[in-house]
C-alpha cells in the first residue's frame, strides 16, 4: 500500500459517503493538513471556484507544484444546487487525475439573522453541505453581534462533531472591518463556554491605524490575533480584501495566519473577463453591501454561464498561472508529498 492509498483512509466519513469508496480523490480535513505542514510554516491557501474551468486550473497548479490547496464554494444561500454542481465538477476535473491532498470549503455561509426561522434554514443548509462531501464548513455570523453569533453558531458547530469535518467561524468586527484582540478573546471564550469552539477563526485583513504595517497591513494587530487564537487552540484564517499582492499573503503567513482565503483576489480574475459595465456594477454593489465579490459572482450564475468557450479557457489559464505563482511564493511546493509522508509517519489517526 503506497502513501496515497494510506491517505485515502483519512478522508472524513461524509466525503467517502458522497464520493464512494472507489474515489481516489484525497480530500482531507484542513486542520490535519495544517498540522502536517506546521514545521515548514506553510499556510493553507483556499481559493473560490466560480466556474468548472477555474477548478481545472487550480487543481493543475497544485499538481504542477505538488502542493496542498483548498477549493471553496461561495454563495450557497443564493444557489440551492451549488454544492452538488461543485462536487460534480470536481469529479469531472479531478477523479482519476488528482492525487495530491486537498480540502473542500463550503462557504463562508453568511448568517444575517438569529431568528428561529433563519437558524432553522441555516441548519438545514449546513446539513446538506456536510452530506455533499465538504471537509470544512465556514460560517459567518459576524453581523449578528457576539451573543447572537454564539447562539447562531452553537448548533451548527455541534452538528459537525464526530464527523471529522472542520469548522471555521468569522470573528465579529467593528464598522471599520477590524477585529480587536480583546474582541476575539471574548468571542472565543463565549464559544468555548457554549461548547462551540471552532477549528479556524476567520478575520478580515486588519488595515493599519498605527505605524506597524506592511503593504497596508497592520502586522502588530494580526500578530496579536494569531496569539489569541493560538491560546484557544484555534488556527487563524485571514481573508483578503480587494486584489492582494503575493507579498501581502506571504506577510500574513509570516505573522501567524495558518490559512489564507484568496476569495477577492481570484474573483477579480473572473470579474475582469466580464463586460466593463457588469464588473463595475458588481464592484459597486460589493462596496455598498460589504458582500464579498466571490459571493456576488457566485450568485450571478446567468452571467457566468454566458461566458463563451474562449473566455472560459482564458480563465482556466489565468487561474492556473496565478495559483502557481502564489503557491510558489508561499513555499508550498512539495507540500502535498510532505504532508502525506508526515501523516503516514505520525500515525494515520494523528489529530
Amino acid at each position: 500500500m503506497n502513501d496515497h492509498e494510506r491517505i485515502l483512509r483519512l478522508r472524513p466519513a461524509n466525503v467517502v459517503g458522497r464520493l464512494g469508496q472507489g474515489s481516489t480523490l484525497p480530500i482531507l480535513e484542513p486542520r490535519r493538513l495544517g498540522r502536517a505542514l506546521l514545521e515548514r510554516r506553510v499556510p493553507l491557501l483556499c481559493v473560490p471556484v466560480l466556474i468548472p474551468p477555474v477548478m481545472a486550473g487550480l487543481l493543475r497548479a497544485a499538481r504542477e507544484l505538488d502542493a496542498v490547496i483548498g477549493l471553496s464554494c461561495p454563495a450557497l444561500y443564493e444557489r440551492p444546487v451549488a454544492a452538488e454542481a461543485f462536487i460534480t465538477a470536481l469529479k469531472n476535473e479531478g477523479e482519476g487525475l488528482h492525487r495530491k491532498p486537498f480540502f473542500l470549503q463550503a462557504g463562508p455561509l453568511r448568517l444575517n439573522s438569529s431568528s428561529p426561522a433563519a437558524l432553522e434554514q441555516a441548519y438545514a443548509v449546513a446539513c446538506k453541505l456536510l452530506d455533499a462531501g465538504f471537509s470544512l464548513l465556514s460560517l459567518d455570523g459576524s453581523r449578528l453581534g457576539v451573543a447572537n453569533s454564539v447562539q447562531a453558531c452553537r448548533d451548527l458547530v455541534q452538528a459537525t462533531m464526530g464527523k471529522g469535518v472542520a469548522v471555521e467561524l468569522t470573528a465579529p468586527r467593528n464598522a471599520g472591518g477590524r477585529t480587536s484582540a480583546e474582541g476575539l478573546r471574548n468571542y472565543l471564550q463565549s464559544l468555548e463556554k457554549a461548547g462551540a469552539r471552532p477549528d479556524f477563526m476567520r478575520v478580515g485583513v486588519p488595515l493599519p491605524e498605527e505605524e506597524q504595517r506592511h503593504d497596508g497591513l497592520d502586522t502588530a494587530l494580526l500578530g496579536e490575533l494569531a496569539a489569541v487564537a493560538s491560546r484557544f487552540g484555534v488556527e487563524l484564517t485571514v481573508a483578503d480584501r480587494g486584489r492582494t499582492s503575493h507579498s501581502e499573503f506571504v506577510e500574513w503567513a509570516r505573522v501567524g495566519a495558518r490559512k489564507l482565503d484568496a476569495g477577492d483576489t481570484f474573483s477579480r480574475i473572473v470579474l475582469d473577463a466580464l463586460p466593463e459595465d457588469v464588473s463595475k456594477g458588481l464592484l459597486a454593489h460589493a462596496e455598498e453591501t460589504q458582500i464579498p465579490v466571490a459571493d456576488l459572482l457566485g450568485a450571478s450564475e446567468s452571467i457566468l454561464q454566458g461566458l463563451d468557450a474562449r473566455t472560459q479557457d482564458r480563465l482556466e489559464a489565468l487561474s492556473f498561472a496565478d495559483a502557481l505563482a502564489l503557491l510558489g511564493a508561499l513555499r508550498a511546493a512539495n507540500s502535498a508529498t510532505e504532508s502525506m509522508s508526515w501523516l503516514v509517519e505520525n500515525g494515520l489517526h494523528a489529530h
